[in-house]
């Protein structure tokens, strides 16, 4: 399984819920905001089981983005951020494509030649 690092974790919630993060996280994460700072300042350990918890909150945002752009008409671009966001899922893993030139996904036949 993937662990976080202080500065991924961190990095996730300045993307998720901007400056002012960490209570809005920890919300969505159902704990309090001091595990953040011990997470964060290295007195503690960020538990295994975050990734997925950071990795769905992740998602569930990207998902709602693509919603708006479909609305806007940009719907090949949801496509393709969808695609980025389930590559999310493997990073630091074994998977081998992560981290190719694409980003290791695999994309439809209309992606790649909206691509090109």
């Amino acid at each position: 399984m993937t662990t976080l690092t202080p500065d991924e974790f961190k990095a996730a919630g300045l993307l998720l819920y901007g400056t002012q993060w960490a209570q809005p996280m920890a919300g969505a994460l159902g704990i309090e905001p001091g595990r953040i700072a011990g997470w964060l300042l290295g007195r503690r350990e960020i538990p295994n089981e975050m990734w997925l918890k950071v990795h769905a909150l992740i998602v569930a945002r990207v998902r709602a983005l693509v919603d708006v752009g479909v609305v806007i008409g940009s719907e090949v671009s949801a496509a393709m951020v969808l695609d980025k966001a389930e590559a999310l899922r493997h990073v630091g893993s074994s998977d081998d494509s992560v981290g190719a030139g694409d980003g290791g996904v695999d994309r439809s036949a209309g992606d790649r030649a909206e691509a090109s």
